[in-house]
């Protein structure tokens, strides 16, 4: 009996160390999984940060051209207004100038009568004193 009870002894040591040995092992392939977790976890934070920072300096981006736009287009309306401004004085110097043509083609008609006119009277002078 003492034998058995020895034998039995040496069972239940064994499977106490397969056990253990279970255990260890199973602990060691848990805390190598959270070592893994930890390490994507790390990284995962260091993404965000990575596009928080992305996203400050597009935001940072979008702010700068929206003070580009809106000078670009106080500087547009500026320029209309000039170009606006100027078709007006083209205009009205357009206009102008037809006005001064048609007086000078009326001073040339009035001239070109006037030496008909004088033409006239000179020959008709000269056909007084001739007779």
């Amino acid at each position: 009996m003492e034998q058995r009870e020895s034998e039995w002894i040496e069972q239940k040591q064994a499977l106490t160390n397969q056990h253990q040995q279970a255990l260890q092992e199973q602990k060691t392939f848990f805390e190598n999984k959270v070592q893994g977790l930890e390490t994507q976890l790390q990284t995962n934070e260091q993404t965000i940060s990575q596009l928080n920072q992305q996203i400050t300096a597009q935001q940072e981006n979008i702010t700068n051209l929206n003070q580009q736009n809106q000078t670009s287009t106080a500087t547009i309306r500026t320029k209309v207004a000039r170009v606006t401004q100027l078709e007006t004085f083209l205009n009205q110097s357009q206009q102008e100038t037809k006005t001064k043509q048609t007086i000078i083609n009326t001073l040339n008609r009035d001239k070109l009568d006037l030496q008909a006119r004088l033409t006239g009277l000179i020959q008709a002078r000269k056909k007084d004193s001739e007779a």
